[in-house]
């Protein structure tokens, strides 16, 4: 995901990682959550996330909710969503709080 200049193929890398599965896919999709410039491939790592599940994910996409741009907020909320058995609520109530973006405010 680093590497890649094209935001298709980033896209594609960050599906195929997440049907890998793996303990080293999972930390290449928090780490582009967290740390890639593109705000597209944070919104790809967070959809990804969300279907993968899992505290490590979770835990990214909580931290997700506060990114600067209204996308990544908008697909981490979505993937909390999809995730069972945590309690997001209040994450997630935090961040419709403090969101300046309806995107988000409607999860």
């Amino acid at each position: 995901l680093r590497g890649e200049s094209h935001q298709d193929v980033r896209r594609a890398a960050a599906e195929g990682l997440g049907r890998l599965g793996s303990d080293e896919a999972l930390e290449a999709l928090v780490v582009a959550l967290r740390d890639h410039r593109s705000r597209a491939t944070r919104r790809d790592a967070a959809e990804v996330l969300g279907s993968i599940g899992g505290a490590e994910a979770r835990g990214a996409l909580i931290q997700a909710l506060s990114d600067r741009a209204a996308e990544v907020r908008s697909a981490a909320a979505e993937g909390l969503a999809k995730l069972r058995g945590g309690d997001d609520r209040d994450a997630i109530a935090e961040a419709l709080r403090s969101a300046g973006s309806c995107t988000v405010r409607r999860y």
